[in-house]
């Protein structure tokens, strides 16, 4: 039987002891605290933004994007009660963007979302990088309105900051 305070790992480092640096390679470290690769997550950062408790709307795309290729965009709504439905207003440059799932380019694309639509508090937007020109693209929610279907309140809804693609 083994204690709590009976087991020890012990750091191997250049003294020859082998462990994480020699198993890893140089330099390397077993538990980095360098997150620096790691993409944030937009749904997380937002709600934790948004200490009020009011439901949030959050947007997840790419950073970097080339000519010709096409990607997806998330659009979802957090920390709302089941109850809640309504729609959002996502805007897009429309010169450097061309949305797959809408009908025409306008550079504006309404979403509806809550319990009775298909796809529920998220919507996912697909778009083709129509420029060869290297720049930003903007996408971004303009406004958003919501409802509970239980109750028949308005509710507010906060809107996610802009996210910014890179066009290489």
């Amino acid at each position: 039987k083994t204690s709590a305070g009976g087991l020890a790992l012990a750091p191997a480092g250049p003294a020859g002891r082998g462990g994480a640096s020699s198993v890893l390679g140089r330099g390397a470290q077993a538990f980095s605290n360098d997150r620096s690769d790691v993409s944030p997550n937009p749904f997380a950062q937002q709600a934790a933004l948004n200490a009020s408790g009011e439901p949030t709307l959050t947007i997840q795309a790419p950073s970097n994007m080339t000519f010709e290729k096409e990607f997806s965009v998330r659009v979802r709504l957090v920390g709302a009660r089941a109850s809640v439905s309504g729609e959002a207003q996502v805007s897009y440059d429309s010169d450097m963007l061309e949305l797959l799932d809408g009908s025409g380019n306008s550079g504006t694309h309404t979403i509806k979302f809550g319990k009775n639509e298909p796809s529920g508090m998220a919507a996912q937007l697909r778009f083709k990088v129509v420029t060869a020109n290297a720049g930003e693209a903007e996408i971004s929610v303009q406004s958003a309105t919501g409802e509970d279907t239980e109750s028949g309140e308005s509710i507010d809804i906060a809107l996610p900051e802009p996210t910014i693609i890179k066009i290489q």
